[in-house]
This record gives C-alpha cells, structure tokens and sequence, in this order.
C-alpha cells in the first residue's frame, strides 16, 4: 500500500446533516459498510494503538501515529514535538492538534522541554528526547510548499504522499501556486504500483551514492524511462550497482529495500547516511499497517456482528426509525469534520452540544 494520505474531500454537506428527504436516507446496513472504509484507514494507522497510557515508556518505537500541538507551539515561540494518541486524548483536550500519520523511531514529548507548559498527565518524568527528529511538521506544515493541511490554495482532491525518509507529506500534483510537486505514478493496477515507496527530491540528492545505484528498482511515472540495470559494480562479496544517471529527483521505488546490497562496507555507508533502516522491510509503511489490521479487524467485525444481530430484531417501523437517526448523525458528524478542518482545529464538546441542540429543534 503505497503511503499516500486520505483524500481529504469532504462528502456534500447538509444543513445542520438533517434534511428529511427519504431519497437521500440509507438502511443500517449501508450505513454500516459506508462506515467500513474510515474504519479501514484508522485501523490501518491506529490498529490497537492505545490512548489511555502514554508511550513514552516504550522507548524510540520502531513506528507509531505521532501527532503535534499547535495551540503549544503558539504559547512556546513555535518550538513544539510529537505526541502520542494518549497523550492528545488527556493532555490536549479542546487544543488545535494535527495528526502527523506515522513516525520512525519517535518518543513522545508531551511534557518535556519541547511542551514545558503542558505538563504531562500520563507520564510526568520525562527527559529530553535526543533521538527525535523534527522537521516542520511539528509546526503543522508539509510539503516543500510549507503549508499546512488542508489549505485554501490547494484544491482538495490532490492527494499527497509521505517520503520514506524524512517522512514529511508532499501534494501529488505537477505545479501548485507556481511550486514544484511530485508526479503521481500512472494507474496500472500493478503490484510495482501499489507497493511503490516515494523518495522527495531532498532526500534523493541527498541519498543519491545509494539511491543512484539503484535505479533499476525505481517505478516509472509518466514520461519517464527507466533503463538501469541491477548488475553489480564489481566482483566478490559486494554486489552494488554502478552510479546510474546523473540527475537525482523524487521519484517512486520497487523491492529497492530488499535489492540493496548487505556487505559490510554497504551496511556502514547506510549508517552514515542514516539510512540504515532502509534494509529492513518491516520497516515500511505498509508492512507497519498489515501489522496492525488484525487484532483492530477481529474487534470491529464482533461490533459488527452484534450489531446487525440486535438491529435484525427490529420491526420495519424501528429500522426506518433507526436508519433516519443513523443519516442524521452521520450529516451530523460530517458537519462537524467540515466546520473543524476549516478552522484547523479539533472538534470541542461545545461544537457537539451545539450540533445536538440544533438536532432537537428540527
């Protein structure tokens, strides 16, 4: 599964999600399999991601959804890190926090000297997390265009992706306000395809003694051609390619993690360079949401499961009752999102119960 983020278009919103129009309501069991595929992007990223404790005892972990605080970053001169869902959920009630999708090798910082006004109610003795690496999306910003998510000036259907090494979020679209982006693969329902891991201009030149030899791995975009070759540079216990074109930009890779070559000079230059994770395949974005889908899929199909049991009890009157309700909290919730996103903010128990008191006078 390639890292890219959700399409964040929003579905056509109703006044206060409530017009009572029979052509527009859905039966339970629609609105259940409309459910299925949010469901699917937060198991994918959440799975059983718990948010009643705080990470930070867990040490750098391997990958975890991090998140960020901007109300913080405001009070703190813009100096801000990474917070895990525990730490959104009882630390930053009611604060404007974006969702930074998943992090490599992270530790909260709830708490510490990067959020020194917010003291950590989960886990209060925290040091300095040395190993953390921030980039501005502890800022809420993205991309080489450095703005945040969603903007104005970009149209909501262009989707982003996520660069396998700095791991910042990039628009997929050739030029947006007169700025550079990343082409998107052409769609061709292959495994390359679906599998391709991005690499961000940036990281590629800076990555290029490694990434330049192996080309032969990258999946074309459109317009592009990849002639490169996996033939080793020389005999013996190496086996990397030779250096491979002279013109490093992002681009889209295939098997590149499994192709590169293991021997002990190569694994030091990885070191240097910080790419050592690079060689581990567990380490991908897609392998951490496989991970992850299991134990989240096992609960949810058991809701489901006793959900549709209790709702098949019902007589038509109650399921058309029932299925109304279902619509009208659904326009309910979108309303919210829209109202929320808009203002690049979280959603607050007063929007809720402005939402419900608007309900009750329909």
């Amino acid at each position: 599964v390639m890292a890219e983020q959700p399409n964040p278009k929003q579905p056509k919103l109703v006044e206060a999600g409530l017009e009572d129009d029979d052509d527009d309501a859905i039966t339970p069991a629609q609105w259940i399999a409309q459910d299925e595929a949010e469901r699917e992007v937060e198991r994918a990223v959440y799975g059983v991601t718990r948010d009643d404790c705080c990470s930070y005892d867990q040490g750098y972990v391997k990958r975890q959804p991090m998140h960020t605080c901007l109300t913080c970053a405001a009070n703190n001169a813009m100096n801000t890190g990474y917070l895990c869902l525990g730490c959104v959920e009882h630390c930053h009630k009611g604060h404007e926090v974006v969702e930074l999708w998943t992090k490599r090798n992270c530790r909260c910082d709830c708490g510490n000297s990067m959020y020194p006004e917010n003291k950590c109610q989960l886990q209060p003795n925290k040091e300095a997390t040395s190993k953390n690496a921030y980039t501005q999306n502890t800022l809420g910003l993205f991309c080489s265009c450095h703005l945040p998510y969603p903007h104005a000036s970009i149209p909501e259907d262009v989707p982003m992706m996520q660069c396998i090494v700095c791991e910042d979020w990039y628009h997929c679209q050739t030029t947006v306000n007169n700025h550079e982006h990343i082409p998107l693969l052409v769609e061709d329902g292959s495994e390359a395809h679906a599998a391709a891991e991005f690499v961000c201009s940036a990281c590629t030149q800076a990555s290029w003694d490694v990434l330049g030899r192996y080309q032969a791995t990258r999946v074309p975009t459109e317009g592009e051609t990849v002639n490169a070759k996996l033939t080793p540079e020389a005999e013996g216990a190496c086996h990397k390619p030779p250096l491979q074109g002279d013109t490093p930009k992002a681009g889209y890779y295939y098997k590149l993690r499994s192709s590169l070559c293991q021997c002990a000079a190569c694994m030091a230059q990885y070191q240097s360079l910080k790419l050592e994770w690079l060689v581990d395949e567990k380490d991908s974005l897609a392998a951490y949401e496989e991970a992850q889908r299991p134990a989240r899929e096992a609960e949810d199909d058991q809701v489901a499961q006793q959900a549709m049991s209790a709702i098949s009890g019902f007589t038509p009157d109650q399921q058309r009752v029932l299925a109304t309700g279902m619509h009208q909290l659904r326009g309910m919730i979108s309303q919210l999102h829209h109202k929320a996103s808009a203002g690049h903010r979280e959603i607050t128990e007063q929007d809720v119960r402005d939402a419900f008191a608007q309900v009750t006078k329909k």
